[in-house]
């Protein structure tokens, strides 16, 4: 594991359980543990930025979508349930802020956060592109 900066249960609705699958900002990637699982320490798959982008905020939302935000003043949800191994086709969305994302919150089909600079945000991220 490089430097962790945040790390959050990822949530599933089919699971009354909890959940035994991790998320972990760490450096310019995304990691996702399955602590059930014993190869590779548990470490399941791992999702990289831009090299020097570093990740400070990550979330998930009960549907095990997964909101990662860094320095390069964005937020991309993941669905890691996808089969692509190219980490492009994961990315479901992006957002670019004002600020760095310290703190993220993802609810259904809702993202809030705040940043480094002070300014709060909610975005709807089913919302369709025009």
């Amino acid at each position: 594991m490089w430097y962790p900066s945040s790390l959050s249960y990822v949530g599933s609705s089919f699971s009354a359980n909890g959940s035994s699958i991790l998320a972990i900002a760490e450096g310019c990637q995304l990691s996702i543990w399955d602590l059930r699982v014993k190869e590779n320490g548990g470490c399941v798959q791992r999702i990289c930025g831009s090299i020097g982008d570093i990740f400070y905020a990550v979330c998930s939302s009960s549907s095990g979508a997964i909101a990662v935000g860094g320095a390069d003043r964005t937020v991309t949800i993941y669905d890691p349930r996808r089969s692509s191994v190219d980490s492009g086709k994961k990315a479901r969305r992006y957002f670019h802020l004002e600020g760095t994302p310290t703190g993220l919150d993802l609810a259904r089909d809702v993202l809030g956060g705040w940043c480094d600079s002070g300014s709060i945000f909610v975005a709807d991220i089913e919302a369709k592109e025009h």
